[in-house]
C-alpha cells in the first residue's frame, strides 16, 4: 500500500493545466538502512547467589546455546545458564589451587567445548580451561614479563586450529599459544599507531581466525590475521556514530556484523566487515535496554545478542529485526511535477 502523501519534488513545467495523470512510472528498491533491535529478556541482580553478580564482565555462548558468564568482583567464579537465561550452574571459587578462580575477566570457549578462563589477580595471572561441566581440565601462565608469562591478562580466544591468544592488557600485547598451553609467539608494543596498544580489552576471532582486538584506550578495534599480521582499524574517541569512549568486546554475527560493546557510552555498536557503522543501541540508565558499563557480549545460535550490563549487575538480551526493503514509485505527472511514494 501507500504511506503519506506524495512528495512534491520539484516543478518542471508549469504551462499544461489539465489533470495530473502520471506519464511514466519508475521503481526503485530501497533496502533497509537501519535496524531495530528489540529487547527479549534480562537477568541478573547483585549479590553473590545463584543468578546474581558481582561486576560480571565477559559473556561466551556454546554450540548448544548454554551462556558462561564471567563474576569477578568477589563472586571468583563462572555462572552457567540456559538459553532462557535460567541459571544451571556454577564452577570456580576464590583461590589460585587447581580449579579455583580470582578475579576472572575474560573467556573463550573452543570447538570441543573446552572453557578457557583469564585469571587476573595478581598471584593468579593464568589461563584456566574447564570441560563444558565445569570440571578443571589445566593452566597456563604466571605472573611476569616473559614469554608465555602475564602482568594483568584479560581476554582469550581459541581458533579453529586450537591455538590460543592471550591479551594481556598491562603489557600491550597478545600472546599466542598452542592447544597444549605452550608460547610460541606474541605481538604488538604500547602505543597509539597500527598494531600497538593502550589497554587492551577482550577479543574475538571469526570463521577465518581473523583476530578483532578492542584497542580500549586508543578508541578503536584493531583487526590482525591469525599470524598477528596488522590489517586495518575503525573507530577513535568520541559519541558520534562510529566513534567510542574505551570500547570493551567485539562479536560477530553469522552476516559477519560487527557487535562492539562503546562502554564509557553505555551502547553497543554494529558495523559491516569493514567497520563501517551500520546502527547502534543502548543508552545510559537502568531501565530496560539501557547500560551502565556495558563489557563482554556475544551472538548465539539463533542470533540473539547477549550483553553484560556489568555496571547494572545483569545481563540482557536482544534481537535485531530488520526494517522490510522498501520501494519509491517516481512517477512524472502530467503538470510537469514529480511525485515521489514510498511503497512498504
Amino acid at each position: 500500500m501507500f504511506t503519506g502523501l506524495p512528495k512534491i519534488m520539484a516543478p518542471l513545467m508549469r504551462k499544461q493545466l489539465f489533470s495530473p495523470i502520471v506519464y511514466a512510472l519508475l521503481l526503485l528498491s530501497s533496502p533497509a538502512s537501519a535496524a531495530q533491535v528489540e529487547f527479549l529478556f534480562s537477568f541478573g541482580t547483585w549479590g553473590s547467589g545463584n543468578s546474581q553478580f558481582k561486576k560480571p564482565t565477559d559473556i561466551e555462548i556454546d554450540a548448544a546455546g548454554k551462556a558462561y558468564v564471567t563474576d569477578r568482583g568477589g563472586n571468583d567464579r563462572v555462572q552457567v545458564f540456559d538459553n532462557a537465561g535460567s541459571y544451571l550452574y556454577q564452577f570456580g571459587g576464590e583461590g589460585s589451587d587447581e580449579g579455583n578462580l580470582a578475579h576472572p575477566i575474560g573467556l573463550a570457549i573452543d570447538d570441543a567445548g573446552s572453557i578457557y578462563v583469564v585469571d587476573s589477580e595478581s598471584y593468579s595471572r593464568r589461563v584456566v580451561v574447564f570441560d563444558n561441566s565445569g570440571s578443571y581440565k589445566s593452566q597456563f601462565g604466571s605472573h611476569g614479563d616473559g614469554n608465555g608469562q602475564f602482568r594483568v591478562p584479560v581476554g582469550v580466544a581459541v581458533n579453529s586450529s586450537g591455538d590460543v591468544y592471550v591479551v594481556d592488557a598491562w603489557s600491550n600485547r597478545l600472546q599466542k599459544f598452542d592447544a597444549a598451553g605452550n608460547y610460541t609467539a606474541q605481538f604488538g608494543s604500547a602505543g597509539n599507531n597500527a598494531g600497538q596498544f593502550s589497554n587492551p580489552g577482550l577479543i574475538t576471532i571469526d570463521d577465518s581466525n581473523a583476530l578483532y582486538v578492542a584497542d580500549t584506550l586508543n578508541h578503536r578495534v584493531q583487526v590482525f590475521n591469525d599470524a598477528g599480521a596488522y590489517q586495518f582499524e575503525f573507530g577513535k574517541l568520541g559519541t558520534s556514530d562510529g566513534q567510542f569512549h574505551e570500547p570493551t568486546d567485539v562479536a560477530i554475527d553469522s552476516n559477519e556484523h560487527l557487535f562492539v560493546t562503546d562502554t564509557r557510552n553505555d551502547r553497543v555498536q554494529v558495523f559491516d566487515q569493514f567497520g563501517s557503522f551500520q546502527f547502534s543501541f543502548g543508552e545510559s540508565g537502568s531501565e530496560v535496554g539501557q547500560f551502565d558499563d556495558p563489557l563482554g557480549l556475544a551472538i548465539d545460535p539463533t542470533g540473539r545478542i547477549w550483553v553484560v550490563d556489568s555496571g547494572n549487575e545483569r545481563v540482557q538480551v536482544f534481537r535485531v529485526v530488520p526494517e522490510p526493503a522498501s520501494f519509491w514509485l517516481i512517477g512524472v505527472l502530467a503538470l510537469g511535477l514529480v511525485a515521489v511514494w514510498r511503497v512498504l
